[in-house]
């Protein structure tokens, strides 16, 4: 999905996605799932961006999501007054999963960088 969506909008994507998450049920990746689509579809609608990364990475208790690009970024203190539609879904589904949402971003064309951190669940033992 990512890798056909960016070819279509004309972004250049590397995707770096762990083989394997043990401790995320399905219904949790797919929730990550949608955090990262919507991600793409903020900065296909608004970036104005190239170059689009995407890594999903496993560490200590957690997994943690990352979208990167570098697009032109926003006033993270505007959007947060905003009540942006897009952003209030992420932090929803984020808060869905017991984690964390940070974003980094600047009005000053230096991209926007979304990490997301869920944590594992105790994996029952075979």
């Amino acid at each position: 999905y990512f890798e056909d969506t960016c070819r279509h909008g004309k972004l250049e994507c590397v995707a770096t996605v762990i083989e394997t998450t043990p401790g995320l049920s399905y219904n949790d990746q797919l929730i990550l799932f949608r955090i990262a689509q919507e991600a793409l579809s903020n900065i296909l609608r608004h970036a104005h961006a190239r170059n689009v990364e995407l890594v999903l990475e496993s560490e200590d208790e957690c997994y943690t999501l990352t979208i990167s690009d570098d697009g032109s970024g926003f006033d993270s203190e505007q959007v947060k007054s905003k009540r942006s539609h897009g952003i209030q879904g992420i932090r929803q589904r984020v808060a869905a999963l017991g984690g964390t949402l940070r974003l980094e971003s600047g009005s000053d064309a230096s991209g926007t960088r979304v990490i997301v951190r869920v944590p594992r669940s105790p994996v029952a033992s075979e």
